[in-house]
């Protein structure tokens, strides 16, 4: 007998839904998200595309700041605008960041 050294064991509907039904098969529900690839070790993609406008909202900000605040000479103005904008961008910055 020199075939492919052993026999091969029939696998049945039930040993295939106790394999799904465990906890270490990544596909199970609760698994399911971590393992799609464009998922894993971020928040939800529209959490991302937030982050990424509210870094941009505050990229424009801090010109505009700095401008009026030089064009118009108000100090004040320019500060208050100076600190939106980078809050915006740290904001942007945590939402779109990946998860530990």
């Amino acid at each position: 007998m020199g075939g492919s050294g052993g026999a091969r064991r029939r696998v049945s509907y039930r040993d295939d839904q106790q394999v799904r039904d465990s906890s270490l098969c990544p596909a199970t529900r609760e698994g399911r998200l971590e393992s799609l690839p464009y998922t894993r070790g971020y928040h939800s993609p529209v959490t991302a595309i937030l982050g990424r406008l509210c870094q941009l909202i505050g990229l424009l900000l801090l010109p505009i700041g700095l401008s009026y605040g030089l064009l118009k000479d108000n100090i004040g103005m320019e500060v208050r605008l100076l600190f939106i904008g980078g809050a915006f961008f740290v904001l942007g910055w945590l939402m779109s960041r990946q998860k530990s």
